[in-house]
Order: C-alpha cells, then sequence, then structure tokens
C-alpha cells in the first residue's frame, strides 16, 4: 500500500530548487542517451520510450513535492495531482509502463493511475452488456488507421528524402509550394494516427475516463492526445497548440511554465518551458529552430496582433465619433465636486504637468494611449452609477493620456 508521507521526508527537497534537482538528474539521462545513441537521422531506438519514462518520473517527484505543500499554496491543478502519499515500487512501474502509453505516450499523472487502479473509473450500470469505452476505442481506432492509410500514400508523393532531390530542386516556384504545402500538413500525421491508437487502447483499459456529460454519458476523453477537429480547422498557431500533443503540452504548462512565475516575466516563462522542449526532444538543431519560431509566432499573435486589431477598432470608433458625442460631458465636468477633485495637489505641485506626470507615475495602469481611448469610447454610464462618479472616472481615463496628446486633441 502507499504510505503516508511523514514530517521530514522532504526536508531537504522543500524549496524548488532542491525538488528540481531530481528532475535535472533524470533530464541528464536521457540527454545521455541522444549523445551516446544519436545519428543523423530520425532515431528510433530505446531513447523514444525513455524520453516517456522521464517525462512521468519528474511528474511523479514534482507531485510529491506537492502533496507536502500547504494546500493553500498550490494551484487548483497541483492540488489535483499532488501526492499526499508515496506510491508503491509497484505502482510507480505500473504508472510508468503502463502498456498502452510508455512508448509514444501519452502523458498522465500518477493520481490517475491510481484512481484507475483503484476501481474508480470501472462502475457500469448494466453489467451484462459490453463496457461503453469499446465503441469510443473502436472511433479512435479507426481514425487512426485512417489516418495512418492517408499519411502513406501522400508519402508515394512527396517524402522527406525527395525534398532533398534534385527534382523538387528543379521544380518551379508554385509547385514547390504546393508540395511543401502538402507535406507540412500530411507529416503530422505519423504522430497524430500513433496517437490515436494509443488513445484508443487506453480507453479500452478504461484509463482514459473523464467523467459524464451533461446527458449523463461517460466522456472518454480524459487522454486525449489530438483535438482532431480543432487540428483540421486551425486558424492559427496557438490552434496547434491547443490541438497538436496536447497531454505533453499540459505537462509542460503543469511542471515547468506555471513553476517559473518567480522569473516575474510571461514570455521569459514560456521560452524556458520551449527549451526544455527542445532540449528533451535531443540535439538536432530541427527541434530548436522549430521550438524558436513557435515562441516568435506565439508572441506574435498573442501580442502584436491583438495590438494591432485593437488599433484598428480604436481607429473606427474615434471616426464614428460625432460633435454630440464629443460634447454630451462638457457642462458635467464644470459642477460640483467633479471640477474640483484635484485641487489638494496644488500646495504640493504647483505646475500642472508635473501633477500630472506625478500622479500618471504613482496611480496609472500605463496603458498605451489607443487603449485608453478605446475605454473611453466602450465606457458607459451604469445604472446605479451617480453622473458625479461616472464623470471622475472618465477624467480619470483621461488623465492618463500623455501630456503632448491631450494637448494635441484640445488643439492649444
Amino acid at each position: 500500500m502507499s504510505e503516508e508521507i511523514p514530517s521530514g521526508v522532504l526536508t531537504k527537497s522543500s524549496n524548488l530548487i532542491g525538488v528540481t534537482e531530481p528532475a535535472l538528474k533524470l533530464l541528464l539521462t536521457i540527454l545521455a542517451g541522444y549523445i551516446y545513441s544519436s545519428t543523423d537521422d530520425y532515431d528510433i531506438n530505446w531513447t523514444m520510450p525513455h524520453c516517456i519514462l522521464v517525462l512521468r518520473l519528474i511528474g511523479i517527484t514534482y507531485d510529491l513535492y506537492d502533496g507536502y505543500q500547504p494546500s493553500e499554496n498550490l494551484s487548483a491543478d497541483s492540488k489535483l495531482f499532488a501526492l499526499q502519499k508515496r506510491p508503491t515500487l509497484l505502482e510507480i512501474f505500473g504508472h510508468c509502463f503502463f502498456p498502452a502509453s510508455f512508448l509514444v505516450g501519452p502523458q498522465f499523472p500518477m493520481k490517475r493511475y491510481q484512481e484507475f487502479v483503484s476501481g474508480n473509473y470501472s462502475k457500469k450500470d448494466a453489467p451484462n452488456e459490453p463496457p461503453d469505452c469499446i465503441e469510443a476505442a473502436v472511433k479512435r481506432l479507426s481514425l487512426g488507421i485512417s489516418y495512418l492509410i492517408i499519411f502513406q500514400v501522400l508519402g508515394l508523393f512527396v517524402s522527406d528524402d525527395y525534398l532533398l532531390t534534385d527534382e523538387f530542386s528543379d521544380s518551379n516556384f508554385f509547385r514547390k509550394m504546393l508540395l511543401l504545402g502538402i507535406w507540412g500538413r500530411f507529416t503530422l500525421y505519423k504522430y497524430i494516427s500513433c496517437w490515436l491508437l494509443t488513445e484508443g487502447a487506453c480507453i479500452l483499459f478504461g484509463l482514459a475516463h473523464n467523467g459524464v456529460d451533461e446527458n449523463g454519458e461517460t466522456k472518454w476523453d480524459g487522454l486525449e492526445n489530438i483535438k482532431i477537429s480543432i487540428f483540421e480547422n486551425t486558424t492559427e498557431f496557438n490552434h496547434y497548440i491547443q490541438s497538436f500533443n496536447v497531454n505533453t503540452n499540459h505537462w509542460v504548462g503543469q511542471y515547468v511554465y506555471k513553476r517559473l512565475k518567480f522569473l516575474g516575466n510571461r514570455q521569459l516563462s514560456q521560452f524556458a518551458a520551449l527549451l526544455f522542449l527542445a532540449i528533451w526532444h535531443g540535439f538536432h538543431t530541427g527541434y530548436y529552430v522549430c521550438f524558436f519560431f513557435e515562441f516568435i509566432v506565439i508572441y506574435m499573435e498573442r501580442d502584436m496582433v491583438d495590438s494591432f486589431l485593437d488599433h484598428a477598432l480604436t481607429d473606427k470608433d474615434v471616426c464614428n465619433v460625432s460633435d454630440g458625442n464629443a460634447l454630451c460631458g462638457i457642462s458635467m465636468l464644470l459642477e460640483g465636486q467633479t471640477s474640483t477633485w484635484w485641487i489638494g495637489i496644488k500646495n504640493t505641485l504647483d505646475i500642472w504637468d508635473s501633477a500630472v506626470v506625478a500622479f500618471r507615475e504613482a496611480f496609472s495602469r500605463k496603458l498605451p494611449p489607443y487603449l485608453i481611448f478605446r475605454e473611453i469610447f466602450l465606457r458607459d454610464q451604469g445604472a446605479g452609477e451617480s453622473t458625479e462618479s461616472f464623470v471622475c472616472r472618465m477624467r480619470s481615463l483621461l488623465s492618463q493620456l500623455p501630456y503632448e496628446l491631450r494637448r494635441y486633441r484640445s488643439g492649444t
């Protein structure tokens, strides 16, 4: 049986640095394997299941660490996966070498395995009927075989080696772009087919149980590693992250990305997580190029594209402002407390420019001007909000604008 963690057993590893030490040692084992056995080709050897094993053991290490921490210090996912008792050696072997997932995944936490062997996923209302997991397993099996057939057929026309031949090099530009588009799509199908086959096996075992839906039907998508509907209808790169190798992405998010909060920078944490993924895959240059481009593309989509769209929407709002919209609140700015709330600063900062700078540096959210304008145009007076309060809020937004811009807007 699992043993409860006694007080002090994790004393040496009671901080994040301490518990990271065994994780790094596990990572070094797979890196040593890559150095020893890697070639210039895509290697299929003992390092493939070993890299899956490394993530499993690292996950157990951090789950044990979380189980020793006060619950109020843990995130929702960490509370869900934390191990309050040490798993037995038999449980560790069963989890690490589960027959349907030890070769190519999917990844799943020790807590799920323990619930599975405890019988939490095996309840059945109709004992004389076959388990409902069979239908779900056959569907994923059929889908996996279909993707495998498509991969083999398209591979007859354009393969990895064909892209390096003189025939491809001598092709015209449009033929190259067509073949590259086809190749770039179907080359992922070999991974998808493997994941669908292993997912079907996990469903058949009962490990992929994921509760019931709103209709009371059992869900078997607990170990879904490829979301076909999203993958085949992607319109942005983030859709690939949401749909491709899902469980590994969740693993990296849980055990790497979220544990780098102390860096205080989302981009830096994401870069470190992607670097970990590249190192975990091996030393081939393509891994590092791939994950570096992923970092750049995600940054462009999430920050720069959204910023561009906000600019466009703001310009649209500005162009639609009528004279009535612009003048409707001016009279209210000269009434009651709304015209005197700022007077208290005169004894300390007698120059208006200095006062605005001081207030902005102390209290401003540091929003760019276009977002401030957008918030101004979208803000409405609430039903229970007084006019004075609404005007104060609008003046507060206006005060966040750079002085030069406010001066330009006012025409002075």
